[in-house]
Parts: structure tokens; sequence; C-alpha cells
């Protein structure tokens, strides 16, 4: 009778095997029902496999309950990549489409979601930094790719390593600006802030004082900040937000101070290593479809407050009254498009 039940019981875990061999990776209920067996019974010998390594498990879920598969069908599993939640499906295409994601680089929702798709997203350490491969991708191929990428981009550049890497167009922007401070200074405009000491290349820079186009503005400040915070209110970053604090860092901006923010503006002190030494720009960033002439006049009210140039940041364009004012005031206000 005991001898009866044990082979009964391995029939069955042999006819699940079978049934996954067949199917790819599969619920338990959809076992349960082609063994016409009870879902718990099933459970039960499902465990048993996997203890024999038989069968493996994956870390998603489809409703409540895991996926079970045979060693080589992990490939399939993208079959049930629509039932990943919504951060975790934007983080499975993107991971999908480009093989190879740094991790420094990503939206931190993203970084999150990540590492929360076990089944898809492999992380692997490479020159001291965490990088996430697909799961199609070996990690030896995946390191011999960014070997070869930082190979192309050295021969395609000039001087060391670092200097390579693309700077960002606000660099040549900024070196126009003190270029025409002489220009400035004919119209009669006053603000000025001070570049600091720094190394380029081991060449030492001198201090320079350069001048912007600054209208002296008597009107009322058309621009407010609130930087009080109610006490016992934590105020949480919206989306926008961390993707501003995001485009930053990737172009090498560096946030000194953040003084305010909401969900649709965003408010810091920040600097840029350019050719001309360290510059310090106040940013202000609004999440906005068009950028006005207000928006700009606002921008170089505050430019004149706070003695720096602004930085302006918007996923709109100017639109056109905008575009003709950011012509004129371009050398106070830098606009850069949120992509």
């Amino acid at each position: 009778m005991v001898e009866s039940r044990s082979e009964n019981l391995e029939s069955r875990k042999s006819k699940a095997l079978s049934f996954i061999e067949t199917n790819g990776p599969s619920l338990p209920m959809k076992i349960a029902n082609y063994l016409k067996t009870d879902s718990l019974i099933v459970s039960a010998f499902l465990s048993e496999l996997l203890k024999e390594k038989k069968l493996k498990l994956s870390a998603m879920k489809v409703g409540n309950s895991p996926l079970y598969y045979i060693r080589g069908q992990e490939f399939q599993l993208e079959n049930f990549a629509n039932f990943l939640g919504s951060k975790e499906r934007e983080a499975f295409e993107l991971l999908k489409q480009n093989r190879i994601l740094l991790d420094e680089r990503l939206h931190p929702a993203i970084r999150v979601a990540l590492r929360s798709i076990k089944d898809f997203a492999f992380p692997f350490e490479h020159d001291k930094k965490i990088y996430w491969r697909n799961m199609k991708l070996p990690q030896e191929q995946a390191v011999e790719m960014i070997v070869s990428k930082q190979s192309q981009r050295a021969r395609e550049g000039k001087g060391d390593v670092k200097d390579r890497e693309e700077k960002p167009a606000i660099f040549q922007r900024i070196k126009q600006a003190v270029l025409q401070r002489d220009e400035l200074v004919e119209k009669g405009l006053e603000t000025r802030y001070q570049t600091e000491d720094v190394r380029v290349k081991g060449v030492e820079v001198e201090k320079k004082r350069t001048e912007f186009i600054q209208p002296r503005v008597e009107e009322k400040p058309l621009l407010v900040l609130k930087q009080e915070v109610k006490k016992g209110k934590v105020k949480e970053k919206s989306d926008f937000v961390f993707d501003v604090i995001d485009f930053l860092e990737k172009r090498e901006f560096v946030i000194r101070e953040e003084l305010d923010f909401k969900k649709k503006e965003y408010f810091a002190n920040v600097k840029i290593d350019s050719q001309l030494g360290k510059v310090d720009f106040y940013c202000i960033a609004k999440n906005k479809k068009s950028l006005t002439e207000n928006d700009l006049m606002q921008a170089l009210q505050a430019s004149n407050e706070k003695k720096k140039p602004v930085l302006l940041i918007c996923p709109g364009e100017p639109n056109k009254r905008a575009t003709a004012k950011l012509q004129e005031i371009g050398n106070l206000v830098f606009f850069e498009r949120l992509e």
C-alpha cells in the first residue's frame, strides 16, 4: 500500500515535470488542473522537486504565486513580463533595449525596480561601478562591451579618459558669455560673479571676474520662494524632481544646496566645472509643456537677486516670444530642455 502511494507520487511528479517541459514556466494551478489533483497536493510535490533541484522557482509572481520552471527555461519568463508592476515593467523594457545599464546614471525609482526584477536583471561590478545586464547577456560579454565602448571613446577623443567624455553644451555657452563681457559693459549693465581657482589638466587657471548682462529692475520681485517647511511634515519629492536631479548629475552639475521644491518645481544652488573655472548657477526647474516670456522674466529677476546666472530647466520648449527673449538674455539665463 505504501509502495503504491509512493509510486503514485513519483508518477505525478514525473507528469508535472513533463507538463512543464512542454509548456514552459507554469503556475501550480495549471499543473493541478492538468493532473486533476488538489492544488495543495501539487504544491507539496512541487516543493519536493525544488529540493531535488529538478525545478526552479521564479522571483516574480503572477497574482500571488511564483512560476515553476526547468533549468534552461529562464528566457521564457519574459512571456510573463506583462504581470510586472508599472515601474518594474519600465525597468525591464529599458534593460532589454540597452542590454547594459550603469546604475549611477539611472533614476532612483528605476534603480529600485531593477533590484526587484531578479529574474531579468543581474548586477555586476566593473571598475568599481555597478552595472546591470540583461538576462540574455553573459557577464563576460557585458564586460567586453563596456571595455570596447571605452576604447572606442578613447580612439575618438583626446586627452585623459575623464576629458574624453562628452561635456555639456552649456560649457560653450559659458565661454561665449565670458568672451562677450566687453560688449555687456558697454551697455551699462552690472551683474557680476566670480569664478574660483581650479586646475584643468594640471594647468592653473587664474581667478577671473566675469560680467553678465543684467538690466536694472525696479519692479517688485516676480519670483518669491517659500523656503520654510512646516515642522512635523516631511516633503516627498515627486518623479519630476527626481528627474531634474538626475538630469543635473548626468550633466556634471553639483547640487550645493536645495532651496525648495514642489510637485512641479525645483530650486537649488548648483555649480559646474567649466573651462573657465567653477561657475555657480541658481537652478530653476519647472514642469511645463511650454516656456513663456514671463517664465524668462522671472528667471531674469532671480538672476538679479541672486547675483548669479540662472540655469532654467523645463521639459517644454520656449514659445516664439520666449525664444526671442532668450536670445537677449542668453548670457544670464541658460535654458536646458529636460529630456
